[in-house]
């Protein structure tokens, strides 16, 4: 927590911001992301990879007593790293989509 903001940082390595959504429903942020298929030249003999073209989905619950500005949430993705800020609010929202900037 930083100050009157609730962060939250995610690494995401090679995601763009087409690949993640980003939603607060209820008491939570809800993050997803669809994978990719990548491919490998056909001349290179891969050992390890240590990557994932998986989709995946994480819902991370807000402390209970915290309240948030569901209008104000911001979102940021660089170098890999997807940091959500969320400050306070003065009445709960159902559902808010978030854009990453």
């Amino acid at each position: 927590m930083d100050g009157e903001n609730l962060i939250i940082e995610m690494e995401l390595p090679g995601r763009v911001r087409s690949d993640i959504a980003i939603s607060l429903v209820g008491d939570a942020i809800e993050v997803s992301g669809n994978g990719k298929p990548y491919k490998d030249g056909a001349e290179i003999k891969v050992l390890v990879k240590e990557r994932t073209n998986r989709s995946f989905k994480r819902q991370i619950q807000i402390p209970h007593g915290i309240d948030f500005d569901g209008g104000r949430v911001a979102a940021t993705l660089q170098e890999g790293i997807l940091r959500i800020i969320l400050p306070a609010r003065s009445a709960a929202d159902d559902h808010i989509s978030i854009t990453i900037e």
